[in-house]
């Protein structure tokens, strides 16, 4: 699908094991989702780092954990976002 300054996105799917929602993201068996995943820049060891370069791929642990530190960021984010509408809701409905 691409690739941006520090990860590559392609297709995949969704398959959710132990809590599957009703409705939402994981509600339909085999549901279609963007994959994203870090990458490095490598560079040839003669050149210099502003030519061209390869994709490659974190070790498994640090890929791990950069992803699990972003679905932390992105959940606290979702529920900052909630209690804001929740707010701006509430003061509408006040005036």
């Amino acid at each position: 699908i691409g690739k941006s300054g520090f990860e590559t996105a392609h297709p995949g799917w969704l398959m959710l094991v132990s809590h599957i929602p009703t409705t939402g993201l994981g509600s339909v068996p085999h549901q279609k989702v963007v994959v994203k995943r870090p990458f490095i820049k490598v560079y040839p060891p003669s050149g210099s780092s502003a030519g061209t370069h390869k994709v490659g791929r974190l070790a498994v642990a640090n890929e791990l954990s950069k992803q699990y530190k972003e679905a932390n960021v992105l959940y606290w984010a979702n529920s900052l976002l909630d209690l804001t509408y929740a707010f701006i809701n509430r003061c509408v409905m006040a005036s």
